[in-house]
């Protein structure tokens, strides 16, 4: 597991493996992640550079990281009650580095009013905002993300 500095904080990247030569892509594709953090999907590895979409620069193939994979990045959890549970996906609140927090201090010490305003993922990609609103909605993660903001 190595390490990385992210908006001024050390953060533990989980498996981020470069493309090698032996990175093989499924009849879906592989997404792939660049080192401006932008994401892209390729369906053949037969290339040795190849321009991001979004910074517009050559990147060589070995410059490339593979990013999660939505088995990765969700977990399913049966919830309800006895007997009417159902099957739910959840974000793998292991995988997100939270960058930034609006902590309102009016309401210490439920701060009940704050919210995460930035986080990636541990492969450098952004949240969508379905994404932002579950991980806002989740209370218990969220007041753990408050603490080790502020401490």
């Amino acid at each position: 597991m190595e390490q990385n500095l992210i908006g001024g904080k050390i953060m533990n990247k989980f498996e981020i493996k470069k493309v090698n030569r032996y990175t093989r892509a499924s009849h879906d594709g592989k997404r792939i992640v660049c080192t401006c953090n932008a994401p892209i999907r390729v369906f053949h590895f037969s290339w040795s550079a190849i321009k991001c979409v979004d910074c517009g620069k050559d990147i060589k193939k070995e410059d490339w990281t593979i990013g999660l994979t939505d088995k990765q990045k969700y977990k399913w959890v049966w919830e309800g009650r006895k007997g009417h549970k159902t099957l739910v996906k959840r974000i793998n609140t292991s995988l997100v580095d939270v960058l930034d927090i609006d902590i309102n201090t009016s309401d210490y010490p439920d701060f009940c009013d704050s919210f995460i305003i930035e986080a990636v993922w541990h492969d450098g990609t952004d949240l969508t905002d379905e994404e932002y609103e579950e991980l806002n909605d989740d209370g218990e993660y969220l007041y753990a993300q408050i603490e080790n903001h502020l401490y």
